[in-house]
């Protein structure tokens, strides 16, 4: 342990363990280094009513292999100290002792805390766990005999009424689901609180007559609402906002204008520039780029602060003639007759240099962006297809429909969880939600139950790695066992992540729950940030401090990359003299790429393989094929045309996995 140095911020992180605290840790700042060696120091060397034997210490990761080095680390800081204090027993005691401690993804740690206490869960001890391949088969066949069931109860003559789905159509859909349902016996009444005529109309009007895309939605919020402490209740909230808070509804869109002008200028200006700078390439482009910038600020001048809180509600409130609605109906009419400006003239490409027809080429490829993607998707087609009180007119109309789907989650997760346990198996979330209802009071539900506060007085310390990628019920069981709450004496929470790393939203992680906590804790002292990175030159760090600056805004990714964020470069090695960063864009598809046609053979090799010419031309390449050709190529310059000695063996390619 003598051999290792700690920064002053790590120095910190590693010894303050008074109140619960969150560890901001950049990339390649040592985060993994000042978790094991903060566990050791609670173990080892913190003062008494701070120290804990190891078997008491509980660390969440998100993986099994972070998992497995976490707990190797440990061990060994431990170890170090043992070899300066060979005789403390206490010591070598907690060598055996890590090995019982609790370090283990969070998903395990649920599982354990399940079998544990299987009978309060309402689990049976032997009861499997579904892989994912047969979690999802299940789900859907759960989900077609609910549809199925739906479409027998619609053919009722005296099945509920719903506007006036065809006979035909109902009749055609109920035989093409036809089975008989789980009890055998006919439907009668609505099915699981879902009104069959509801339903059908639903699947007409939103599905255009076919169910798969209710059932892929069904399925796709169904997935989400896992990750919901109180998944019944997001799904009323959400019926009733629909249903009684259109005003509001409709004030976000209002605002979401506001703010979508405000980006794209932004995002226009310095490009606008910088097509300036090449005239006889792409003047014509910026000056009909301004000319479409001058309209865009004219709007956004016009709405002015038409997204200040209270504007709108105010606004429909009061009816005046120069409301904010007025004013945005007049934007939106406006946007709507808006022709954007041809980019053409400017000298022939016969004129034009090799170099500057290239800039040409990529100017033309912008502007179209900036026309069909800017323009026309985001602002167009999202704002100004229809006058404000039309969209509130449509939010009234589309209220019963969210609330019968609504209905068919609810009736979905219902026959799921009952399939589930009839057949004696637990898919991937139940391990969450049946810890999350055991670590929760019946009666008070916000509050810690009997089981939680056991845990909470067995686990001395709670630290959780990569907390950016947790989702909130994952917080709410974090919550319930720990003291983070500080009822049972100081906080003893210790969470470490980097929001710029979240990775996980494929699995509903929540950066901002991240963001959340950080400002909560920054107020208090609580707020730990280690922005040294040990991995990196100063030359990379400076590169990715001036591109994260510019890409990293919470408008994009919810991150705000400011002073406090930026890398500072920890390494004292010799500096790596004038060799600058560099950055090679390749467009993933070409102008005429279809990505839904392949010319492929039947045995699976590209027909463009064995036409003449397919080598010579990158053009007709597919995007790995191009990239692979484009790194080739810059490593052969380098080794060709390098001043120092270069070879091969000395260069590196990295990918992401």
């Amino acid at each position: 342990m003598s051999s290792l140095t700690f920064t002053p911020e790590q120095e910190r992180a590693i010894r303050s363990a008074d109140r619960s605290l969150i560890v901001s840790a950049a990339a390649g700042s040592g985060k993994t280094t000042v978790i094991a060696q903060r566990c050791a120091y609670l173990v080892c060397d913190a003062p008494e009513g701070v120290r804990c034997d190891a078997d008491r210490l509980l660390v969440l990761t998100f993986t099994e292999a972070a998992a497995a080095e976490m707990r190797e680390r440990i061990l060994q800081a431990v170890r170090d100290r043992l070899d300066e204090r060979p005789d403390d027993e206490r010591l070598r005691r907690q060598t055996v002792l890590v090995e019982a401690a609790r370090i283990s993804t969070i998903h395990a740690f649920c599982w354990w805390l399940i079998r544990r206490y299987f009978n309060e869960a309402g689990v049976d001890p032997g009861a499997s766990v579904l892989d994912e391949r047969e979690a999802a088969l299940l789900r859907r066949e759960t989900l077609d005999q609910l549809f199925a069931d739906l479409y027998a109860a619609a053919e009722r003559p005296d099945a509920p009424l719903l506007g006036d789905p065809s006979a035909a159509f109902v009749a055609e859909k109920s035989e093409q689901r036809a089975r008989p349902n789980e009890a055998g016996s006919s439907t009668t009444g609505p099915v699981d609180d879902v009104d069959p005529r509801a339903f059908t109309r639903l699947v007409e009007v939103y599905g255009l007559g076919e169910d798969d895309p209710i059932a892929d939605f069904v399925l796709r919020l169904a997935a989400f609402l896992d990750s919901q402490p109180d998944p019944d209740g997001w799904l009323d909230h959400a019926t009733e906002q629909v249903k009684t808070h259109r005003k509001a509804l409709v004030t976000r869109w209002i605002e979401e204008l506001t703010r979508e002008l405000r980006r794209q200028i932004e995002y226009l200006e310095p490009l606008a520039r910088r097509f300036a700078r090449t005239p006889k390439a792409t003047g014509h482009i910026a000056k009909a780029l301004n000319e479409h910038l001058g309209r865009l600020r004219a709007w956004s001048e016009e709405l002015g602060d038409v997204d200040a809180p209270g504007n709108v509600e105010r606004a429909e409130d009061r009816g005046s003639d120069a409301s904010v609605l007025q004013r945005f109906d007049a934007v939106r009419a406006k946007i709507a007759a808006y022709k954007m400006p041809a980019a053409r003239g400017g000298p022939s490409d016969d004129a034009l240099t090799a170099s500057d027809l290239a800039l040409r080429e990529m100017g033309k490829k912008q502007w179209k962006w900036i026309r069909e993607g800017l323009f026309k998707k985001r602002i167009r087609d999202r704002f100004a297809r229809f006058p404000v009180s039309q969209y509130s007119k449509q939010l009234k109309r589309t209220a019963p429909y969210v609330e019968t789907l609504c209905d068919l989650v609810k009736a979905f997760r219902k026959r799921y969880a009952d399939r589930k346990r009839r057949l004696n198996v637990l898919d991937f979330a139940d391990q969450e939600r049946f810890a999350f209802d055991l670590l929760r009071d019946e009666t008070h539900r916000d509050r810690p139950s009997a089981i939680a506060r056991i845990l909470r007085t067995r686990f001395a310390h709670v630290l959780v790695d990569e907390y950016q990628d947790i989702n909130p019920l994952q917080e709410a069981i974090i919550r319930l066992v720990s003291r983070d709450d500080e009822s049972d004496g100081p906080g003893n929470l210790f969470v470490v992540g980097d929001v710029k790393q979240s990775i996980y939203r494929f699995r509903l992680a929540e950066p901002s729950l991240f963001t959340n906590r950080t400002r909560r804790l920054r107020s208090t002292d609580g707020l730990i940030t280690l922005r040294r990175n040990f991995r990196s030159r100063e030359r990379i760090l400076q590169a990715v401090n001036l591109l994260f600056a510019r890409w990293m805004r919470p408008e994009i990714g919810e991150v705000v990359y400011d002073e406090d964020a930026r890398l500072i470069a920890g390494r004292s090695d010799a500096a790596d003299g004038n060799r600058p960063v560099e950055i090679h864009l390749l467009e993933k598809k070409l102008d005429g790429d279809d990505e839904e046609e392949t010319d492929d053979d039947e045995d699976g090799t590209p027909a463009a393989d064995r036409t003449t010419g397919y080598l010579a031309d990158p053009s007709q390449w597919e995007y790995p094929e191009r990239e692979a050709f484009l790194v080739a190529r810059r490593i052969r310059e380098l080794v060709e045309e390098n001043d120092d000695p270069l070879r091969y063996r000395d260069i590196v390619v990295l990918l992401r996995t």
